[in-house]
């Protein structure tokens, strides 16, 4: 259950193929070079919004802004 709970976050972020290669491999992935874009975001006010919210209710929240800030990158 966590497993798949694990997997299912982590093919909201990346693409389905790379998120089952790095879930089959245990995240060791082979050494290899590539070209990749690296998004770095700060959520303002996220951490005293994250204290006041139940857990829940903070990860749909976050969800919901990962899918804003991640559909940029596949374009």
């Amino acid at each position: 259950p966590a497993l798949d709970t694990a997997a299912q976050r982590l093919q909201r972020l990346v693409p389905k193929e790379f998120a089952e290669r790095l879930l089959a491999t245990r995240g060791q992935v082979g050494k290899e070079r590539r070209m990749v874009t690296i998004l770095f975001s700060d959520v303002k006010g996220s951490t005293a919004m994250a204290e006041r919210l139940d857990p829940e209710e903070w990860m749909e929240i976050m969800d919901g802004a990962f899918d804003v800030l991640i559909e940029p990158i596949y374009r």
